[in-house]
């Protein structure tokens, strides 16, 4: 044996000055999103937390999912799969586009092809490099108003939308906001799915 290390996966790529040109998509599809109040928010963090955060408060973020139970998954996979006694009181919001919002399609192989990236832009650890990647989507691409990527705890199939809130939150409406407790449809089903205990009772339809 030679003793040699065996070398590591190279590290993701950070973005170049010049991003090349890339075709858009242009979504116009629901979005989902559990919040403790029933409209949109938005936060810009004096230090990024999350994917696509921006690195320097250069633009609050909205992070939805493509998939209404699939957004049950991103919130609480990491939370013990538990939905507390407390839940039952969120808001499971869906919101809609007024007009189509042209994002950056990391789902698509080509769009990533073109940028030299792979899969771990999305499901990946390298947080700070995300962030220079969304910064640079940001300043290069005047009209772009978000990011789809890979889910990383609703499965491969299952896109998030990253929106960037300073560009999209005059078009995005929220159509309907029902409390968890009163939808027991859609989480039972992300229950099962993701293996979710809820600990809070439904309320009953009145007769």
């Amino acid at each position: 044996m030679s003793g040699r290390a065996t070398p590591g996966p190279k590290p993701l790529p950070r973005p170049p000055a010049l991003l090349p040109r890339i075709t858009p998509l242009q979504w116009q599809g629901s979005l989902w999103r559990i919040a403790n109040e029933q409209v949109l928010t938005y936060a810009t963090y004096p230090a990024p937390r999350y994917r696509f955060d921006a690195p320097g408060e250069q633009y609050p973020a909205l992070y939805m999912c493509a998939l209404d139970i699939g957004t049950f998954a991103e919130t609480y996979v990491e939370r013990g799969r538990r939905l507390g006694t407390a839940e039952g009181q969120r808001h499971l919001l869906e919101a809609h586009p007024k007009a189509p919002l042209p994002i950056v399609d990391l789902h698509d192989d080509q769009v990533l092809v073109a940028l030299n990236l792979d899969e771990r832009i999305s499901v990946g650890d390298d947080y700070s490099t995300c962030q220079e990647w969304a910064l640079a989507f940001h300043a290069q691409y005047p009209d772009i108003c978000g990011i789809r990527y890979r889910a990383r705890k609703a499965g491969a199939l299952v896109a998030n939308i990253f929106l960037y809130a300073d560009r999209c939150a005059s078009v995005l409406e929220v159509v309907a906001a029902p409390r968890l407790e009163e939808i027991p449809d859609v989480v039972l089903r992300a229950a099962d799915r993701y293996r979710l205990t809820v600990y809070f009772p439904f309320k009953q339809p009145p007769p």
